[in-house]
């Protein structure tokens, strides 16, 4: 086909342009230096994925035998479990006294089951260390419906996040 040429493709116009060499070596503007730049990116990019999925610190358990025993030390994203004993069907429960936010976040708790009536179980507090510094954690041992008194049971833990 006769016809004017297209300046830019190299080809009559009304022609079909013919199809483009592929060169492995060359990126997709055929620069034959940008299969260095796309090895280094895809490396960067595996590089990243490696240290965004590293796995977080175990759940650091503490009971009240840790308690006042010096500081629980967690990472930003690290769980805490704060497991105390308790004799189910005494009327004694452990009373959160001071919370820890914005340090820590969370304190949902739950309660094991015992295994025969009238035996010890825990009840378990959970957090998530959130930011960095330090806080308390306080609970006291007693039954809802008495006063306070100065013989209660207390435990506090001591909680840096690093």
């Amino acid at each position: 086909m006769g016809g004017v040429k297209d300046a830019d493709r190299g080809f009559a116009v009304g022609e079909i342009a013919p199809a483009p060499v592929n060169d492995p070596a060359a990126d997709r503007d055929g620069n034959k230096e940008g299969g260095m730049k796309t090895i280094s990116i895809v490396a960067g990019l595996l590089l990243l994925a490696a240290c965004a999925s590293a796995p977080l610190p175990p759940v650091r358990t503490v009971t009240d035998v840790d308690a006042d025993a010096g500081t629980v030390e967690l990472v930003p994203g690290q769980d805490l479990e704060i497991a105390l004993p308790l004799n189910a069907g005494t009327g004694y429960g452990w009373r959160l006294d001071h919370e820890a936010a914005p340090v820590l976040a969370g304190g949902s708790s739950f309660m094991t089951d015992a295994k025969v009536p009238g035996a010890p179980i825990r009840m378990v507090y959970r957090y998530t260390a959130a930011a960095r510094g330090q806080t308390d954690v306080a609970f006291t041992l007693k039954r809802p419906w008495e006063a306070d008194a100065p013989g209660d049971r207390r435990v506090v833990f001591h909680v840096r996040v690093r």
